[in-house]
């Protein structure tokens, strides 16, 4: 019974922190059964058994003296050398590549997933990812602290993907030489290096979920008898995965379906059927998420974060045959011929008749993969608001073409050493020898490159550049007023509307509408052309209060700027700052011939307009003052559905003004003014999601089954 069970366990965990073996109790698991006797075990009984005889000693001995927990400490030792520029030890918090900064704290990335809009440029009500979900509860794990979880999914990434493949891996061989080369292999890979170098979070949490990942798909292949439980499990694992790396999703589906076509033996269709549950669980779990995902299939084919031309993201003219060699290109990745050894040691695991059909298999999720990757860097998708054609980076098939090979190398390394003793000396131990030596050499050198070369990539700790005071004063003095950042590039001017926190990580997965960022681009680049325009009132309409440019790479930027009527200098150095003329606010209310301009679809007002019928700035929850006929009120955020104000509970007919905003019609009395956004759709959304992701949980949570051993029945914790 689970009482009982539980009862067992406590008390097994009480004898284990006393330092002495729990008595031997009738409903307790077999602990002396080797890890691979029972294929339905935890996996966690396998991370590797106890060396020698452990009588006596403490929980912490028994801890420091497991190999896994040393391969980890080594491997952490490993990461905090090649990534001292990225320690928290000097502040700031970790941004660049495709990272945003993180916010604040915990709460934030909470509320920006819960929040129906998101004031993201203009505002958008794309549906947040659930990654900010998961940050969340890890930050929360953390004492709150936003930049603490993105540090130990980045930072860690390396020492927890080898924690999990020796996991994995100790459910195949038992040898723990093997087990821990293939742990330390798989954590050193280009990819996740090079992940973590380009600040990818989709990559490291990838590593370290992949190796669980394949671990359930072979139970659910393998077992004929329990696959929907795995399907349960496999897909509640699949989506968690997903959400930080949607691209794993389409390619993990179609190893399973074609692993279960494919499988030999009975139970083909319940496999089948399992196969396909596991396949559209994330779909489900991750809604609507996911359904946005199929609509905008650019973000699943970059994943989160922020989308720029760098080359040290993505290379462009990547050579094919870096790519069987595992190297995806970009910044932060060893020689490509370093990973020659694992190769090798795959192609020698199509070798042995030993397990053949496992060392096939592996082989054949390696091609899913090759296959994807060659496609991926063929792909070129448009840049967020501009014509730049960026191209795919293609480390998440290469992550399913590393596993195939470390599956097919380990298989075929077990119980080698046995068949070459049974013969005689020849090609055969020399050929074995040599890939061996190849094979054993490349963690090391894959360690040695890391640490020489440290994290050579665009992401870097520190405190992101600062507004001077009296402007950060005067943006806190009135909330929802915003910033245009621009970003000189290479490839052409970037920029980011945002309010007076910056740009955040979240924020990339949440853009405007086409239109919006449309409307948007034609405004900023007129600002940038030096001939004088309306750009300057443009921007005020979208509550923009100043402009920052860093003087670094600005060449004639700043000419261009201050040759623009609404622009006024106010800071010059190595932050160049101007201010908007044109009276800006969140919430104002225009005169009725301003109103008759803003519903023509006018860009801005006339600087003639703006002297004769000035907008009146408010705020939501003011006393709306008594006036004319034909009266607007104008909200700095997008037009779109959910948007409501009300005057004394009376609702306003919505309207849109200069051909993007929210806007109501005013009527000529006066009174209490509230404006908001609906979230109605947005709750029920996350309790239906709450709700499937806990039915999913208890159904893939462990149960319990019967082995007869003699006369008594031993009820023991199935997988």
């Amino acid at each position: 019974r689970r009482r009982r069970r539980a009862r067992v366990l406590a008390e097994g965990l009480l004898e284990r922190v006393a330092g002495r073996d729990a008595p031997d109790a009738p409903d307790a698991p077999d602990a002396a059964a080797p890890p691979l006797a029972d294929p339905g075990a935890d996996a966690s009984d396998a991370f590797d058994a106890d060396p020698g005889d452990a009588r006596g000693r403490g929980l912490l001995a028994r801890l420091l003296l497991r190999p896994s927990v040393g391969l980890v400490a080594v491997l952490a030792v490993v990461t905090a050398v090649a990534a001292r520029d990225l320690l928290p030890a000097g502040g700031g918090v970790l941004a660049g590549g495709r990272l945003l900064p993180a916010p604040d704290g915990a709460s934030d990335l909470w509320s920006a997933y819960t929040a129906s809009w998101h004031p993201v440029s203009v505002g958008s009500d794309a549906p947040a990812p659930p990654a900010l979900a998961l940050l969340a509860g890890l930050g929360a794990l953390l004492l709150g602290k936003a930049w603490l979880a993105v540090d130990v999914l980045l930072l860690a990434s390396v020492p927890l993907a080898a924690a999990t493949a020796h996991a994995a891996v100790s459910r195949l061989v038992p040898g723990r030489a093997l087990r821990a080369w293939a742990a330390a292999t798989w954590a050193l890979l280009p990819v996740a290096t090079g992940g973590l170098a380009a600040g990818r979070l989709d990559v490291a949490a990838a590593q370290v979920g992949l190796p669980l990942l394949a671990l359930s798909a072979g139970r659910l292949l393998a077992d004929p008898r329990r696959p929907l439980r795995c399907a349960w499990a496999l897909g509640l694992g699949l989506a968690v995965v997903a959400a930080f790396a949607p691209l794993l999703w389409p390619l993990a589906a179609v190893v399973l379906v074609g692993g279960a076509l494919l499988a030999r033996g009975p139970g083909r269709l319940r496999r089948l059927r399992a196969a396909l549950l596991a396949s559209a669980l994330p779909l489900a779990l991750l809604a609507p998420w996911s359904a946005a995902l199929l609509r905008a299939p650019g973000e699943l084919l970059h994943g989160p974060g922020r989308l720029t031309g760098d080359p040290a993201l993505v290379d462009a003219l990547l050579p094919a045959w870096h790519l069987p060699l595992l190297s995806p290109g970009g910044a932060g990745l060893p020689l490509p011929a370093l990973t020659a050894g694992l190769v090798l040691a795959g192609l020698g695991g199509l070798v042995r008749r030993r397990r053949h059909g496992l060392a096939v298999g592996a082989w054949g999720v390696a091609l899913v993969g090759l296959v994807a990757a060659l496609a991926l860097t063929r792909v070129r998708t448009p840049a967020a608001g501009g014509d730049l054609d960026l191209p795919v980076w293609p480390g998440t098939a290469l992550q399913l073409v590393a596993l195939g090979l470390l599956v097919a190398a380990v298989v075929g390394a077990d119980g080698l050493r046995a068949v070459l003793r049974r013969r005689s000396f020849g090609w055969r131990q020399l050929t074995a020898g040599l890939l061996v030596v190849a094979a054993a050499a490349t963690p090391v050198a894959l360690a040695a490159d890391w640490v020489a070369r440290g994290t050579d990539g665009p992401l870097q700790r520190g405190g992101g550049v600062a507004l001077p005071a009296f402007a950060a004063a005067e943006l806190q003095a009135s909330p929802g007023t915003r910033v245009l950042a621009l970003r000189p590039a290479p490839d052409g001017t970037a920029y980011d509307l945002t309010s007076g926190r910056g740009t955040v990580l979240g924020d990339s997965a949440t853009p405007p509408s086409d239109r919006q960022r449309a409307a948007l681009d034609a405004v900023v680049a007129d600002l940038l052309a030096a001939r004088g325009s309306d750009a300057a009132e443009a921007l005020a309409t979208r509550a923009v209060r100043w402009v920052v440019l860093p003087a670094a790479g600005a060449d004639d930027l700043p000419a261009a700027l201050d040759a623009q009527p609404g622009l006024t200098r106010r800071a010059s150095g190595d932050l160049l700052l101007w201010q908007v003329t044109a009276p800006s606010a969140r919430l104002v209310v225009l005169p009725p011939e301003a109103a008759a301009a803003a519903l023509a679809g006018d860009r801005g007002p006339s600087a003639a307009l703006l002297r004769a019928a000035p907008p009146v700035p408010l705020a939501d929850g003011d006393a709306l003052p008594p006036g004319p006929p034909g009266r607007l009120l104008v909200l700095s955020e997008a037009s779109a559905a959910g948007w409501e104000a009300q005057v004394d509970g009376r609702v306003l007919p919505a309207r849109e003004a200069w051909g993007w905003a929210a806007a109501f019609a005013l009527p000529e009395a006066g009174g209490r003014l509230e404006v908001g956004h609906d979230d109605a759709q947005r709750t029920r959304t996350l309790l239906l999601q709450s709700a499937a992701v806990l039915a999913v949980a208890v159904l893939a949570a462990p149960g319990a089954r019967r082995r007869r051993t003699g006369l008594e029945t031993v009820r023991e914790v199935g997988a």
